[in-house]
């Protein structure tokens, strides 16, 4: 599977680290759905708003933890360790994660599994 062919997908986040966020949340899975992808980064939309230190959190950009910084992995493998930023607004397109949507995001790191691949 090419990574183009990953919009739509069903993917789960798992956050491994912070700690707080996992004690509040929970570690996941949490599902969301494929919207973006650029050969370094994912756009995802979560299926269910995450209630994080008073902040609800909708959007998530993915990244990829090691390696190349590509999110190849995930297309190939099914599974990706990622550099995660959750952030509280809808975001459709990579030209819409500006200053303003980061505002209250929250930097997390954990992986990213295909559910539909």
């Amino acid at each position: 599977m090419s990574v183009s062919e990953l919009i739509g997908a069903d993917v789960e986040i798992l956050v491994s680290d912070p700690w707080e966020f996992g004690a509040e949340c929970g570690v996941g899975p949490f599902g969301a759905l494929v919207t973006g992808v650029q050969p370094e980064a994912l756009l995802v939309r979560l299926n269910a708003p995450i209630e994080y230190r008073g902040t609800r959190l909708i959007s998530v950009v993915v990244k990829a933890r090691h390696a190349s910084g590509r999110i190849d992995a995930l297309a190939s493998c099914g599974q990706l360790a990622a550099n995660l930023m959750f952030l509280p607004v809808v975001v459709g397109a990579f030209s819409e994660v500006t200053d303003e949507a980061k505002v209250g995001m929250v930097a997390a790191i954990g992986s990213v599994g295909a559910k539909s691949l």
